[in-house]
């Protein structure tokens, strides 16, 4: 008898593949409840700054949105195009004794490439460490999406609380009383076999969600730690709306603290290639925290002088 031959390439390549790709409706509203959370948490990412003084040449929203994804976007003038320029870029060549690039690969999709010299251009980095805050926004986009999807679980245990077992011959009986139980009939009549003896023998009611109040709630409130926690790594104001009211200035200035911290390691990057711009090229650039003084008045740690430190002290 002729041995099967094996199909090494389908059996240890495509097929883990194919056993991935096959439809799972929790996982599928997982990640679609993570891609939510990414897009909103990438919203609010690109919209914490504000650029004026720009040439009308310049994007931005692009600026803002490529050191979001890539942590550096390269300005400079070119003579051919006569124009100002701020796209992607990457270091090129050797660096400096401060690990400065000194040339940059600078690209605009399929319309432009070019390598410039460190010199002839101004380097904006997204932070200290030079790199993108894309790791933030998608850990917790899946802590959000995870939690939420145990909400939702939750939500759907707390509809449908009690598993009845019965007898085949019981239960359509069981069925009608706990329909009348629904309907909050007064009275619910049975046959002379249906006593309390015999439904004890025969009917066993399981609950299933016992503590789910309790149980939900406590997913609220880490939800609600979860999503303060990615503000402050974002450098947004938050106040725990657990104890607002009940908060003195010593606990929200300490809270708005850590917000100010992580905000002036981007905030701080940003002002010096607009100082670096404007000393290179004549221009009168500045950058500022993108926030509405009228929405923090009255709210603790942002009035006085904390919303002093988050319009420009840094």
């Amino acid at each position: 008898m002729a041995r099967k031959k094996v199909d090494y390439v389908r059996n240890e390549i495509y097929e883990p593949f194919s056993r991935r790709a096959k439809a799972n409706a929790a996982r599928t509203r997982t990640k679609v409840i993570e891609r939510m959370y990414t897009r909103i948490l990438s919203e609010m990412c690109m919209n914490r700054f504000a650029w004026d003084g720009m040439p009308p040449e310049i994007d931005t929203r692009y600026l803002e949105y490529t050191l979001y994804l890539q942590g550096l976007a390269v300005f400079f003038y070119d003579d051919d195009y006569g124009r100002f320029f701020c796209l992607k870029g990457s270091g090129a060549g050797p660096v400096n004794m401060y690990d400065n690039p000194t040339s940059f690969v600078v690209t605009g999709n399929a319309q432009y490439n070019s390598t410039v010299a460190g010199n002839n251009c101004v380097p904006i980095y997204a932070n200290y460490c030079r790199e993108s805050s894309t790791d933030i926004v998608a850990i917790y986009a899946q802590r959000l999406a995870e939690i939420d999807r145990t909400i939702e679980i939750n939500m759907l245990n707390a509809r449908n609380t009690v598993l009845v077992a019965v007898d085949d011959s019981e239960r359509m009986t069981m069925k009608e009383a706990f329909s009348a139980i629904v309907e909050g009939q007064p009275v619910i009549w049975g046959t002379e076999g249906f006593n309390a003896s015999a439904v004890k023998d025969k009917l066993s009611v399981i609950n299933l969600n016992e503590n789910s109040n309790s149980s939900l709630t406590d997913i609220l409130t880490v939800k609600l730690k979860v999503w303060n926690e990615a503000m402050t790594l974002l450098g947004i104001m938050n106040v725990n709306s657990e104890k607002a009211e009940r908060m003195v200035v010593e606990e929200a200035s300490g809270s708005s603290g850590q917000v100010m911290a992580m905000r002036a390691v981007e905030l701080n990057c940003r002002r010096k290639a607009a100082d670096m711009i404007n000393d290179k090229y004549g221009l009168s650039i500045t950058v500022g925290w993108n926030l509405d003084q009228e929405i923090s008045k009255g709210i603790p740690g942002l009035d006085g002088a904390d919303m002093a430190m988050g319009e420009g002290v840094f």
